[in-house]
């Protein structure tokens, strides 16, 4: 099958977006492809997909550390979630991994989202991740499909987190992105052992 010259410049604007990320030139997959359409002066150009830009990162990085220490990243990564998750079991609070992490999609613009099933309030659960020795959160309030939600963001060992609380009672299925309703992977921190085997 023929490749068109939209699909060459869509396919050398992923290559080096992903260039730019490795060498921490770009923070964001979105970032990263403006700039390097713009670098390679195909600005106008169809733009690929965020997919297309994680597949050139992943092999960029296995090839960089190889296969061994890509998937020792990749366990160190997950390693903060359940860390996180565990210290949230501590305190009483369940909490899912969502979204791209919990699927097993860990190259480029790595973020944790979590979301926390708890009516506890925001402050309180604050309190008790910075007494387990994370950073002070910043705070900031959503609209999604139920209404207005509360989360926190910080950092852990570089990589972005984002706890996002959802009571119960609003009876969120677990597998519902709250934005658009699509569906989402979500993962225990029971199933996070068993699938990393911590």
């Amino acid at each position: 099958m023929a490749h068109s010259p939209q699909d060459s410049d869509r396919d050398r604007i992923a290559q080096h977006s992903a260039t730019l990320i490795e060498a921490g030139k770009a923070d964001r997959i979105h970032d990263a492809i403006h700039q390097a359409a713009d670098a390679l002066n195909l600005a106008h150009s169809t733009l690929p997909s965020h997919s297309a830009v994680r597949k050139h990162a992943q092999a960029m990085a296995m090839q960089s550390m190889g296969d061994a220490e890509y998937h020792a990243s990749r366990r160190d990564i997950l390693r903060i979630a359940e860390e996180l998750m565990t210290a949230l079991e501590q305190i009483g609070c369940e909490s899912l991994l969502m979204g791209r992490a919990a699927a097993g999609q860990l190259d480029a613009d790595v973020k944790l989202h979590l979301r926390l099933l708890s009516d506890a309030l925001f402050s309180d659960l604050a309190q008790s991740l910075v007494d387990f020795g994370y950073e002070e959160p910043q705070f900031d309030t959503v609209h999604t499909m139920y209404g207005h939600l509360n989360r926190m963001r910080f950092t852990e060992q570089n990589i972005p987190i984002i706890l996002m609380r959802c009571p119960p009672a609003l009876n969120i299925d677990t597998h519902t992105d709250v934005f658009t309703g699509k569906s989402i992977a979500s993962i225990t921190v029971e199933k996070l052992r068993q699938q990393c085997a911590f």
